[in-house]
């Protein structure tokens, strides 16, 4: 057991009602396998001090949170977790399985795009462009191809489909493998399934579908991503038959592969759900959301974008099965988490929201 007190609380101004001083007890334990952590004292600026300096990444357990007798400071009691039995491992091992094996810029990059943090990845591609030599043809490439990710998930699909159209005139000069254009077209794919050009949507994703068979074979999990994306493209065609076969091709995949708090595994239930919804199988498509949202509350920050739309689907089930009220309470919800994030005013589920909102209270003004 060690305490650890911040050390601002030393230097506190009193008269400063804003701050608090916080004391951390810290229970290391004896069944930790690996020891992230290391007594600094002979090495540290002050002298009197005991410090021990803990590795970045290390995982502790809130045991307890409450205020000192004293009435000076808050107590909270922490539990250092053994990286190889926490809650989180499976979803930490999967977040490491989908990034590149060599850690750099471009890794840190995706990583912000996957933690909805769009902006701080705008920026961060923005400064790699400043330092990019004129002859990385390639480093250029994954770049338009990384900003063209992030539009994509703010929601400005022209500017996200003409840097992805740059990157494979990139990648066109410099790669033999074809790999990297897959990625390439299943991103303009899903661009053009959000602008409603599902022709050339589905050019795109058979682009990607043809080079992952080749590459990859059936049962690869870049294959499975194009599934699912196909899936989302027929329901918007509304070929409800064809998207559940294919939904369900990306569910069974994934399900090889990784754990059952996965996101790809919630974005399959999230498919099948307004699958079930538009054939008006309400209360299936009910529990295919119910489920993505058991892992979202798992896995995902609390104001995730992806809570929106879930918030959204689901509310739009108790419109069409005229309950009002429960309805605008999702999209109460739904619009909250919206208005946290970093999208854009124009984004195809904000307009979408703001329609279901309005046309809701209107149903509800007449009953």
């Amino acid at each position: 057991m060690a305490e650890f007190l911040l050390s601002s609380w030393l230097s506190r101004d009193e008269s400063d009602n804003n701050l608090t001083a916080v004391l951390f007890e810290i229970d290391i334990g004896s069944t930790v396998t690996t020891r992230p952590f290391a007594e600094i004292t002979t090495k540290s600026f002050f002298q009197d001090e005991k410090e021990c300096l803990f590795m970045l990444g290390s995982v502790f357990r809130i045991e307890d949170i409450k205020l000192h007798d004293s009435d000076r400071y808050w107590l909270i009691r922490l539990k250092l977790i053994d990286e190889n039995s926490h809650q989180l491992k499976d979803v930490f091992n999967q977040i490491k399985s989908t990034m590149e094996e060599q850690t750099n810029m471009f890794s840190v990059c995706l990583l912000l795009i996957t933690m909805n943090r769009y902006d701080e990845a705008e920026n961060l591609f923005q400064q790699l462009f400043k330092n990019l030599a004129d002859s990385d043809v390639f480093a250029a490439g994954r770049y338009y191809q990384g900003l063209g990710a992030v539009y994509l998930a703010k929601g400005d699909y022209d500017l996200a489909i003409t840097l992805t159209e740059k990157a494979i005139q990139l990648f066109q000069k410099v790669l033999n493998n074809d790999i990297y254009l897959a990625h390439c077209y299943g991103n303009l794919g899903a661009c053009y399934i959000r602008k409603h050009m599902n022709e050339t949507a589905l050019i795109s994703m058979k682009q990607t579908l043809n080079i992952y068979l080749k590459n990859y074979g059936e049962n690869n999990l870049e294959t499975a991503l194009i599934y699912l994306n196909l899936g989302a493209l027929t329901i918007q065609i509304e070929e409800y038959n064809d998207a559940l076969v294919y939904c369900k091709k990306a569910l069974e995949s994934f399900e090889k592969h990784f754990s059952a708090d996965h996101r790809y595994i919630a974005n399959c239930y999230c498919n099948i759900g307004v699958i079930y919804w538009k054939l008006k199988q309400y209360d299936l498509a009910l529990s295919y959301y119910e489920k993505q949202l058991n892992i979202q509350l798992k896995t995902l920050p609390a104001n995730h974008f992806e809570f929106g739309v879930t918030f959204l689907n689901i509310g739009e089930l108790y419109e069409a099965r005229n309950e009002f009220e429960l309805a605008l309470s999702f999209y109460s919800k739904a619009n909250e988490i919206f208005q946290k994030s970093s999208l854009l005013p124009t984004h195809e589920a904000v307009i979408e929201l703001q329609q279901h909102i309005q046309t809701t209270i209107e149903k509800i003004s007449h009953e």
